[in-house]
C-alpha cells in the first residue's frame, strides 16, 4: 500500500511526503561531490548604525524552542524573516541588498536578483551561549545564493563555519559579510558557550535572474510557530495510519537481509534514525518502518 501511494498517492507540494522528509534530513550531512563556492569576508557596509537601531519583534517560532536546540537553528532571539518585518525595514534591506548586486554578479558570473521567498531579506540573532546553526547545505534551486552581513557583534561572536578540505572559520567585524552558494556550501555556526554573545547578521538571497524557487520544508517551515508545523504534518501522519490498519506485517527475522540488501543513501546514522522515527510514528509497525526507510532511501 505505501509503495503504490509513492506513485499514486497524496503528494506534499507534488512529492511523497516521506521521500521529502528522507530528502530535507540527508540535506544537512556533509556531501563532498559538492564543491563550495565562498567569497570573504568582504567589507561591505560602512555604518552598521541604521541597522542595529531598528526594533525588531521577538517572534515565537521554532528556532526559540526546545526543538531549536535539538535540531537546526536555535537562539534565544528569533530570526526575523522578510514577511514578518515592517515596511519601513523591508525597503531598507531591499535598498541595500540590491546595491550589492554588481559586486557579486562579478564573483559568480550570473545575473543576479534578489529572491522572492521568505528568505529574500533576513535579520538572524544569535544570542546566548547556546545559539547555534547545525552544519548544513541550504535547501533553494541550485542558481541560488546567499550573503550574510555582521551588524552587530559583542561579547565572544562565533566564527562562521564551513568545509573545504578540512573546516575552515571566517571571523566577522561589523559591516563585513560573505557571499556564498549554499546549496554546495556545507556551513553552520557553532555555540559559543559564552553568556554575552550578540551576533546579529543581515542576510540576502539571491538568483540568477528567472529561477523558480521550489517549495521546501525549510522555505514554507522556517519561522513558522511549532502549532503551524504540527497542523501540517498532522493530516499525513493521520492518512498513513489509516493505510498502516491494511498493510501487512514484516517479519522481524527479515531484518539483517534488509541491512546488507540496502544502504542509507545520503543519510548518516542520526538523520535515518530520526527518519525512522517520523515513519514509525505514522505507521506504529517497526519492521515495516525500516523496510520503508531503506526504500525511501535507496530509490
Amino acid at each position: 500500500m505505501f509503495l503504490l501511494d509513492d506513485l499514486f498517492g497524496i503528494k506534499l507540494w507534488g512529492e511523497n511526503i516521506f521521500r521529502r522528509l528522507s530528502n530535507h534530513l540527508s540535506n544537512n550531512n556533509y556531501n563532498s561531490k559538492r564543491n563550495p563556492l565562498l567569497y570573504g569576508p568582504m567589507d561591505l557596509i560602512e555604518d552598521v548604525s541604521k541597522l542595529q537601531e531598528f526594533d525588531l519583534p521577538n517572534i515565537q517560532s521554532l528556532n526559540t524552542t526546545w526543538f531549536g536546540k535539538m535540531e537546526g537553528h536555535y537562539s534565544c532571539k528569533s530570526t526575523i524573516y522578510f514577511n514578518d518585518m515592517p515596511i519601513s525595514l523591508q525597503n531598507t534591506l531591499c535598498e541595500l541588498g540590491t546595491q550589492f548586486i554588481p559586486t557579486f554578479e562579478s564573483l559568480c558570473g550570473d545575473k543576479l536578483e534578489l529572491g522572492h521567498s521568505n528568505f529574500k531579506a533576513i535579520m538572524i540573532r544569535y544570542e546566548g551561549p547556546e545559539s547555534k546553526f547545525d552544519m548544513h547545505y541550504d535547501t533553494e534551486h541550485k542558481d541560488s545564493y546567499r550573503c550574510l552581513i555582521l551588524y552587530k557583534g559583542c561579547g565572544e561572536v562565533p566564527p562562521f563555519c564551513y568545509e573545504d578540505n578540512g573546516l575552515k572559520h571566517i571571523h566577522l567585524k561589523e559591516g563585513q559579510g560573505i557571499f556564498f552558494r549554499g546549496t554546495t556550501t556545507y556551513h553552520g555556526v557553532f555555540p559559543s558557550g559564552n553568556e554575552n554573545t550578540i551576533r546579529y547578521l543581515v542576510g540576502f538571497q539571491y538568483q540568477k535572474i528567472g529561477t523558480i524557487q521550489p517549495k521546501t520544508l525549510c522555505s514554507e517551515l522556517r519561522g513558522k510557530s511549532i502549532f503551524h508545523i504540527i497542523g501540517l504534518f498532522l493530516p499525513y501522519i493521520l492518512y498513513y495510519k489509516t493505510i498502516s490498519y491494511v498493510t501487512p506485517n514484516i517479519p522481524y527475522t527479515l531484518i539483517p537481509f534488509m541491512t546488507m540488501l540496502f544502504r542509507m543513501g545520503n543519510h548518516n546514522l542520526k538523520s535515518f534514525l530520526r527518519f525512522y522515527m517520523f515513519v514509525l510514528l505514522c505507521t506504529f509497525k517497526p519492521v515495516y518502518s525500516l523496510f520503508l526507510c531503506y526504500y525511501f532511501t535507496n530509490t
